[in-house]
């Protein structure tokens, strides 16, 4: 005696009508490939969040570094600034100045440039660092000669150029949102000295 049929639908048609064991293994593969989708579904979700998570810390470490950069490069202006000031107002003069807080500004930089800087920064953070390299010789020789006119023209560029670059990178849209919120407003509010670098006698 044949085994008795049922049809999908309890329509009479031969494709769908099959036995129990016949409908069993459809059923059994059906639901194999709708777990093996599942499966594949749950483990595409769960590498999209990691990769959403690894990106945002990318994001976030990159960041800081950015934020640290313009951070040194905003005292690298002012130390630069500083000096210019001062070879202005010794024109024709000794001038002697302590040349350790510009030299600790570029091993600073040099330390951070030795990370991912972010593209869009490198050639402001360079050109500071630059400029930097300028004043730290400038004032070595300063210690055996005096501040003549071609050396504060000299200085008073180096000070246009750095302040240009930095004008450049507060352009950048990340640290333009930050340096406009009320955490960086405290930092860079808080006004720099410059007293170490004057020689005591």
């Amino acid at each position: 005696m044949p085994a008795p049929e049922y049809c999908l639908l309890w329509i009479d048609w031969w494709p769908l009508c099959m036995n129990k064991a016949e409908w069993s293994g459809w059923v059994q593969a059906i639901f194999s490939v709708v777990a093996i989708l599942a499966a594949f579904a749950i483990s595409e979700i769960q590498q999209s969040r990691h990769r959403k998570a690894s990106n945002e810390q990318r994001w976030e470490a990159r960041f800081a570094l950015t934020r640290a950069c313009y951070l040194t490069c905003d005292e690298a202006v002012q130390t630069i600034g500083y000096v210019a000031r001062k070879f202005n107002e010794r024109l024709g003069k000794r001038l002697r100045l302590r040349s350790e807080r510009v030299a600790e500004l570029l091993a600073t930089i040099q330390t951070l440039l030795g990370k991912d800087v972010p593209p869009e920064v490198l050639r402001d953070v360079l050109t500071i660092q630059r400029e930097l390299s300028y004043t730290l010789v400038a004032l070595i020789q300063l210690q055996t000669a005096q501040v003549t006119y071609d050396r504060w023209v000299k200085a008073e560029a180096r000070a246009k150029s750095v302040s240009d670059a930095l004008a450049r990178l507060r352009k950048q849209h990340n640290i333009s949102q930050w340096v406009t919120s009320g955490d960086a407003e405290r930092v860079l509010a808080q006004p720099l000295s410059f007293d170490e670098m004057e020689y005591v006698d």
